[in-house]
């Protein structure tokens, strides 16, 4: 990452990886994925969350997926996770 982009992330108090345009994805088992950083939800059901990243889009496929969190620093999938997936 640029070094201006971690400045600027240590000055609004965010993850360094926060402004990257790539999303980090923690992965805890099947039952819960934590897309990190600001990230849009583009389509949302009980099997697909679709989320965007600048130009990428991650999609989790699974069964009763839910939002468990969602603010400005990520979201949170909980659910049985089938795959997780990319696009540009």
């Amino acid at each position: 990452m640029a070094k201006w982009h971690s400045s600027l992330a240590r000055a609004l108090q965010l993850p360094a990886d926060a402004l990257r345009p790539a999303p980090r994805i923690l992965l805890s088992g099947r039952e819960e994925a934590l897309i990190g950083g600001k990230a849009v939800l583009r389509e949302y059901t009980p099997a697909l969350v679709r989320v965007s990243r600048g130009d990428l889009t991650v999609k989790i496929e699974g069964t009763a997926l839910r939002i468990l969190a969602m603010d400005a620093l990520g979201i949170c999938v909980g659910g049985d996770i089938e795959t997780v997936s990319f696009s540009e």
